[in-house]
């Protein structure tokens, strides 16, 4: 299914920014999913910083996926600024993250996540848990 749902995914790993690609994939879902590899980058996209101030190469995102733990700006860090930035305060912005830390999970709510989710060890929960992901936040049909 294809739908003008843009996903701006910011994580630094590149496996797990493949397994989400090919999760998304392998549910059918084959919308836009931009990949930046930190907050920073994140900050820029959003911005419209080059190299991002294309914006029909580079849409707004209408949700957004971090990692936390990333170099330069971690997750958290790209939270708070959604947070103080309102214009990207609607945004839903999700942490799906290696980390069951419950200080992690009580700050990214604390700074305004819509979700948090852990990684799943094994590729089929990966899949399940996107499914539900989008199904829940990425229908685009909103009357």
């Amino acid at each position: 299914m294809k739908s003008d749902f843009n996903i701006l995914l910011v994580d630094d790993d590149e496996n797990d920014v493949a397994l989400t690609k090919r999760a998304l994939k392998n549910n059918g879902i084959d919308n836009l999913v931009l990949v930046v590899s930190d907050g920073e980058e994140a900050i820029s996209y959003l911005l419209r910083k080059p190299p991002f101030d294309d914006r029909d190469k580079f849409p707004y995102p209408d949700v957004i996926i971090t990692d936390i733990k990333m170099p330069r700006k971690n997750g958290l860090e790209l939270l708070q600024w959604v947070k103080e930035n309102p214009v990207y305060r609607v945004t839903p912005t999700m942490v799906l993250s290696s980390s069951k830390n419950a200080h992690d999970i009580k700050q990214a709510f604390f700074l305004g996540a819509s979700a948090y989710f852990v990684k799943p060890a094994k590729f089929e929960d990966l899949v399940t848990l996107v499914r539900r992901v989008y199904d829940f936040w990425c229908w685009s049909e909103i009357p």
